[in-house]
C-alpha cells in the first residue's frame, strides 16, 4: 500500500527483526509455492515461507522444509490439521484460534 517495493520493505523488517519474519506465498499449486518460497528464502535468513493447509500448501511445505527452510503452515482450523502440518515438516502453524475456540 505505500507503494515500496515488497522485497525492500521485507529485507528492512527482516533486518529489524531477531525472529523469525513470515513472508506468504500467492500461488495455488504447489509447484509454483516452492518456486514462490525459495524465491522468499533468498530475502534474509530469517524468513519462513508461509504457506496455507491445503493439499498443495502441504506439498510445498514437505519440499521446502526438506531443502532446510522454515515454514509457517496458517488457515489451520483443527488440532488434526495443525499435527498433519507437523507431520508435513512445518516449523510453525498459524491456527485461527477463534474457531478452535467455537468447537470447544
Amino acid at each position: 500500500k505505500s507503494g515500496r517495493d515488497i522485497i525492500e520493505v521485507t529485507k528492512e523488517i527482516c533486518a529489524m527483526v531477531t525472529g523469525p519474519v513470515s513472508a506468504e506465498v500467492t500461488a495455488t499449486d504447489a509447484e509454483t509455492m516452492i518456486a514462490e518460497g525459495r524465491k522468499l528464502v533468498e530475502i534474509a535468513e530469517n524468513i519462513a515461507v508461509k504457506v496455507p493447509l491445503t493439499w498443495d500448501g502441504l506439498k510445498a511445505c514437505k519440499v521446502l522444509s526438506d531443502d532446510g527452510h522454515m515454514v509457517n503452515v496458517t488457515l489451520c482450523f483443527s488440532a488434526n490439521q495443525a499435527l498433519i502440518a507437523a507431520k508435513a515438516g512445518a516449523t510453525f502453524i498459524s491456527p485461527f484460534i477463534g474457531r478452535l475456540d467455537d468447537i470447544n
